[in-house]
């Protein structure tokens, strides 16, 4: 049973890594491919420098969103009453979303570097550990 909830928990939270805010936003409002521009990076940092920072806050609140929804659901999907194991739900989850992030099959596995959604999974998976990166960050 648990390897079947691994493999739902790593198909839907590679297609949600896979939604790239900075491609779909360049491509679809500003008529520009992000990977073209500057650094050539598909992340926030290079969308913010290109497009600006009020436009880069809407790439990392979808960034944060869809690792916000993808972990979760990892964590709920291995909550199974008596032997639940929602920590490993959360890892995996957040594991197979920046995976999705970073090499994107709908993008010819050209994404971004995962910095945010790897940041948002180790902040909900335990906010002391996501404290560390985030001073960094």
């Amino acid at each position: 049973m648990i390897p079947l909830l691994l493999i739902l928990i790593a198909i839907v939270s590679y297609v949600l890594g896979g939604l790239n805010g900075a491609i779909i936003i360049s491509k679809y409002i500003f008529r520009k491919d992000i990977r073209k521009l500057g650094s050539g990076n598909a992340g926030y940092t290079n969308f913010s420098r290109n497009f600006g920072m009020g436009w880069g806050f809407v790439v990392a609140f979808i960034d944060i969103a869809k690792s916000v929804i993808a972990v979760l659901l990892g964590a709920l999907i291995l909550s199974i009453p008596g032997n639940g194991y929602p920590v490993i739900g959360k890892l995996f989850a957040g594991f197979c979303l920046v995976l999705g992030h970073v090499y994107p099959v709908l993008y010819h596995f050209r994404g971004g570097k995962g910095v945010v959604c790897f940041m948002t999974t180790l902040w909900l998976t335990d906010w002391r550990v996501g404290l560390s990166p985030a001073s960094f960050f």
